[in-house]
């Protein structure tokens, strides 16, 4: 028998740790959810959405034990998903006038920057916390082989800088970027115990999940993509199938 969205809220609510994030995003105490989760009172429509948004790693099961009660979430989430899944035509009239526009040494940084700020704003449009760089392929002695990477471009929401890249970087293939690179696919980690157990060195407290791919150019490797969320399993195919 499936259980009810009000079973599952109070069993991760049990974990006092969650219990607090959801009281922090709803702006409720303790009381207010202990009666959603006994159905002695119903949220209103807006912490519905606020409740989805919350709890991220739970949120498409979530949301259809929510529908059950609650019918208007099945088409606002839809809509929803088809909008946020569309790049708009407008993104790609500011990068060909920044390409057409720019001066040659000028824009690939511009050109990137405006991708990267895309990225941001459809994959943490809540500013939940996430991390992106571009780590590039160094030049290499000549004769020699591409031996590490180094970040030319980056972009943050909170907890990180805003401009990532101005921290000079470097990598070589016991990282995650250069272990995509070096593989040439796409490589994600779920939590920090896998980003533990399999790249120890990369280990930073508020990365929760992470992913990393190749970049290419006309069949060349180039250089690899980073991208790192406050959220557990955030590039999980659960999560984004």
């Amino acid at each position: 028998m499936e259980i009810t969205w009000r079973e599952l809220l109070g069993k991760v609510a049990s974990d006092p740790l969650e219990q607090q994030k959801i009281l922090d995003a709803l702006n409720i105490n303790s009381m207010t959810l202990r009666r959603w989760i006994n159905g002695e009172t119903n949220p209103r429509p807006q912490n519905v959405r606020l409740l989805l948004n919350a709890l991220p790693q739970y949120r498409k099961q979530l949301l259809m034990l929510l529908a059950v009660e609650f019918p208007f979430l099945n088409q606002e989430n839809m809509l929803q998903d088809e909008q946020s899944a569309l790049i708009p035509a407008t993104f790609y009239v500011q990068v060909m006038t920044a390409y057409v526009s720019v001066s040659q040494h000028l824009r690939s940084s511009n050109v990137s920057n405006l991708i990267l700020q895309q990225m941001l704003k459809q994959l943490d449009p809540n500013l939940d916390g996430m991390l992106i760089y571009v780590a590039q392929c160094v030049p290499p002695a000549e004769g020699q082989k591409i031996r590490s990477l180094r970040v030319v471009y980056g972009r943050g929401t909170p907890p990180w800088s805003t401009y990532v890249e101005y921290h000079q970087q470097f990598f070589g293939a016991e990282s995650l970027v250069g272990y995509a690179v070096s593989l040439g696919h796409l490589t994600p980690l779920q939590s920090p115990e896998e980003i533990q157990r399999i790249f120890p060195d990369e280990q930073i407290d508020e990365v929760k999940s992470v992913v990393a791919a190749p970049i290419l150019l006309a069949n060349q490797t180039v250089g690899g993509i980073y991208i790192a969320s406050t959220q557990r399993n955030f590039f999980s195919p659960t999560i984004y199938p």
